[in-house]
């Protein structure tokens, strides 16, 4: 089969380099990666910006799977061969084109389908068969030639793989093909607003249903890491907090940490940085010591020594989202509470624990203060939470086995 693959965002698909992480979004491009390797029989085109040719020159070039296309490169060349410039004018059809030009049929579309643009990005006026498409384009520019690609090719089978399920609910979007099938991080469906059809109704926003299917995709950041016996060890580090900066999570902050001890160093980006986090900041009298400005990729050996966390929750509006966090956690052999109220603990997280699921930071804080003081039941918990991180969940074939489940 050729299958397109490709990102929904302004950013690239990176394979590599100094901007790879092991979280977030970019774990998409390690299960592309992964899903390459594993079927050779296929070719992935890579339809939107990425960074194959720098990740993959000199000596590492021998590296690159035969079957990874950068056709990115291809249509940005179809776009200076009839005088247009990439995002600019006609350019949302690079991809059709240069894939008619060049004689090749898709059989497949896989792309993750994450943040989504609420505004007119630029003022689009196309036609197919007489029939004139809503105009502008909301989706981001990288994605632009994509959506025009399967909303014009409604016989290819669309797959979109959505890590962070808020992206998709929180924009209207032109979607005048459904996917096939959407892999996700939770497990139920959902309605989104959409500009899905041809005439007037091309201006009309209309709700449609899609069906999202939980694959374990979270526990992709445990993706060909070592799994590591920590079930032993002992520990200085009482409590721990990493977490990016932003408004609403201070208020978190000084609710379920801060107000009961206010030693506690809050670790990620953002916190002094973000002009609305700072305001509340100081709004509600939290020095700004307690903060540093640092991801959880360089803080490693204080992970290694800390015993609990606590785990905010990703939306209120969807308790079933499932954070990549809290197996983070558990790697790195934390203890991870959260409240039960803001996290769907009867459905996903039937594995863990009741006694890590919470109803305020008072009993969080109780519970903490007991296992400090008992350690028979520190050790027996750590051991019940060791037993969770299966062998399997550290080869990257568990995943790519649940996610073909659902897209082929």
């Amino acid at each position: 089969m050729n299958i397109i693959i490709g990102k929904l965002s302004g950013v690239g698909t990176l394979f590599g380099g100094d901007y790879y992480k092991d979280y977030g979004g970019d774990i998409i491009a390690k299960l592309f990666m992964d899903m390459v390797i594993k079927h050779p029989e296929h070719n992935y085109y890579v339809a939107t910006s990425n960074d194959i040719s720098k990740t993959f020159s000199g000596l590492n070039a021998i590296n690159k799977p035969k079957n990874l296309i950068d056709y990115y490169t291809r249509q940005k060349l179809w776009c200076k061969t009839h005088g247009y410039k990439i995002n600019d004018d006609e350019s949302y059809k690079m991809l059709e084109s240069s894939l008619i030009e060049d004689n090749i049929k898709i059989d497949k579309v896989i792309i993750q389908g994450i943040s989504l643009a609420n505004t007119s990005l630029w003022g689009l006026n196309y036609t197919y068969d007489g029939s004139r498409l809503r105009s502008p384009l909301m989706c981001s520019r990288s994605g632009a030639q994509i959506i025009y690609f399967i909303s014009m090719n409604k016989d290819i089978s669309c797959s979109f793989i959505v890590d962070d399920p808020r992206f998709f609910l929180n924009y209207p979007i032109d979607l005048l093909k459904k996917p096939n099938s959407i892999v996700s991080q939770f497990n139920e469906t959902i309605r989104v607003k959409v500009y899905n059809g041809y005439g007037i109704e091309s201006k009309t926003l209309k709700e449609i249903e899609l069906v999202c299917k939980y694959s374990h995709l979270e526990k992709y950041v445990l993706r060909n890491k070592q799994k590591i016996d920590w079930r032993d060890d002992k520990r200085t580090n009482k409590f721990i907090m990493t977490l990016h900066g932003l408004p609403d999570r201070v208020k978190l902050i000084k609710k379920w940490v801060y107000d009961f001890d206010r030693n506690i160093k809050i670790y990620g980006n953002n916190w002094t940085t973000n002009k609305s986090t700072v305001n509340v900041v100081n709004k509600l009298n939290i020095p700004f010591t307690i903060f540093e400005n640092c991801p959880i990729c360089d803080i490693e050996d204080l992970l290694w020594n800390s015993k609990y966390t606590y785990i905010p929750p990703v939306s209120l509006k969807y308790t079933a989202f499932v954070t990549q966090k809290v197996w983070v956690m558990l790697y790195y052999g934390i203890i991870p509470f959260w409240c039960k109220d803001e996290y769907d603990t009867s459905n996903i997280y039937t594995v863990f624990p009741e006694f890590l699921k919470v109803k305020s930071p008072t009993e969080m804080w109780d519970k903490i203060n007991f296992l400090e003081q008992n350690i028979e039941e520190y050790n027996k918990l750590r051991n019940q939470l060791y037993d969770i991180l299966k062998d399997e969940y550290f080869n990257s074939d568990f995943i790519l086995n649940e996610i073909e489940k659902i897209i082929y």
